[in-house]
């Protein structure tokens, strides 16, 4: 994928001079079949063969009339004709946060269309970095635009932060499409059965996210943690763990910004109930979000200045707001919380090793084009170790889910495969997981749900955790 981004500012590709024309007018997207796509970020709209056009886009060919700001036109010299210089290469592998790249990458500092890795007929490799915050080679940022050489095994790192998995670059010159398909054929010809197989876990994976993508969404907290001694509230804790004393002045509270966390979750009954983690929903009762260290710290100034210790004193959590964004829903800039869902907490796995919350819709309905997730499986012993899964979730909260898609919010698809069973609580997985993620449903390649994502560590994405799906069930007993 090729971005040609056009404007008045001077970070753009084909820079317009002209008061008209917006900062960031419009983007020119080049995909790896030379197919061209117009996106107008403007102000004032694009015409396109006579037919304006204003934050939205459309499909456009080489040679078509396109005016900017309905008045300067867009001069084609400009353009490379992408499509010619690809078929020099067997191989165009695009590297980038955006969902249609062959290689996706969760990280912010990395651009939505990075990169493309290109191999040619004779099996050199090089790499057209077309990001914002640069393509490095063994330490080295390479220009921007241009098809630099590299070998296999150099270190390849994205904006400086992720380095390239060369293990996911192909080596062989053969298509490898053309191999996977002419092995199905030659076991299809024996048996038929691993045929069938295969192809069932090839469609799975689309089925299960055409059918649950109306299922989940964003999970949004904010709080305060409050000191409460003899059934009084003497003090509040905030972001950046400052405090107000209530008793000195009681609107002091107003000064301090709240804790914020973001999640995921998924609708499991028509009145709107939704499963997510316990420290996602009450981060106050987990050590996985909330610093304990910390917090330990501030209660001992808090009791220092209070100037007595009482037996009775703890800490809770004050809710300010709880709700869920619906997949595909807009994040409007005058309002962010506009199209957020309120809910509230309903109840918390008893268990301290079962990071699962239940909370519900205030309205008590799903909105509309919603489903519950209803297939949950009733054992431990459905889950099957080395079993593909699919995870449903917002890794990196609205970050994330707002780029690329428009000011809408929404979800990534992941797949993996189950990596160990627990003795209780919980199974291991390697489908990728971040901050933003917690709370997202696991299903099986039957679309079961089979676990709820609640931890992993971010420097090993073999190491994600989910707790198993069995513990749903009571949470929603009364």
């Amino acid at each position: 994928m090729n971005i040609i981004t056009i404007g008045r500012g001077p970070n753009n590709r084909i820079i317009i001079n002209n008061p008209h024309v917006s900062s960031n007018h419009a983007e020119l997207q080049i995909d790896d079949y030379g197919n061209l796509t117009l996106n107008d970020i403007s102000r004032h709209g694009t015409l396109v063969n006579g037919r304006k056009i204003h934050k939205t886009s459309v499909t456009v060919n080489r040679g078509d009339k396109i005016l900017f700001a309905d008045i300067i036109p867009l001069d084609w010299n400009q353009i490379p004709s992408i499509q010619s210089n690809n078929n020099n290469f067997k191989h165009n592998i695009s590297i980038g946060t955006n969902a249609d790249n062959k290689i996706q990458i969760y990280n912010e500092q990395v651009s939505r269309y990075h990169a493309i890795v290109k191999i040619d007929k004779k099996g050199q490799l090089f790499i057209n970095d077309q990001s914002s915050n640069g393509t490095f080679v063994n330490g080295n940022r390479i220009s921007k635009y241009v098809d630099f050489p590299v070998n296999r095994g150099d270190k390849v790192s994205f904006a400086n932060v992720q380095e390239l998995d060369w293990n996911r670059i192909p080596k062989s010159s053969l298509n490898p499409t053309y191999l996977i398909l002419s092995l199905l054929l030659v076991l299809a010809a024996g048996t038929g059965i691993f045929y069938q197989k295969a192809i069932k876990e090839l469609l799975f994976r689309n089925d299960v996210s055409r059918k649950y993508e109306n299922s989940i969404g964003l999970i949004y907290n904010s709080y305060y943690l409050a000191y409460i001694d003899h059934g009084d509230t003497l003090y509040y804790i905030g972001e950046d763990f400052k405090f107000a004393d209530l008793r000195k002045d009681p609107y002091s509270k107003n000064s301090l910004k709240p804790f914020e966390i973001t999640g995921s979750g998924f609708y499991v009954s028509d009145d709107g109930k939704i499963i997510t983690n316990k420290h996602v929903a009450a981060p106050w009762e987990s050590d996985l979000a909330i610093d304990k260290e910390k917090i330990e710290q501030v209660i001992n100034i808090v009791r220092a200045s209070h100037g007595e210790y009482s037996v009775n004193s703890k800490v809770v959590g004050v809710v300010v707001k709880t709700g869920i964004f619906p997949n595909n829903s807009k994040l409007e800039k005058d309002d962010v919380f506009k199209n957020m869902l309120p809910c509230s907490l309903v109840k918390l796995a008893d268990e301290k090793e079962v990071d699962l919350a239940l909370i519900q819709l205030t309205s008590q309905k799903l909105p509309a084009l919603s489903r519950p997730v209803t297939d949950i499986i009733t054992r431990k012993e459905e889950i099957t170790l080395d079993d593909d899964i699919s995870i449903f979730g917002y890794p990196f909260g609205f970050n994330l889910a707002l780029k690329n898609n428009e000011g809408k919010i929404k979800a990534t698809f992941d797949h993996g495969k189950i990596s160990k069973i627990s003795d209780k609580y919980e199974i291991q997985y390697n489908a990728p997981s971040f901050h933003g993620a917690s709370g997202s449903p696991v299903f099986n390649k039957d679309g079961k749900l089979i676990a709820v994502n609640y931890a992993g560590i971010e420097k090993s994405q073999g190491y994600n955790f989910g707790i198993i799906a069995t513990h749903i069930k009571k949470l929603l007993e009364d």
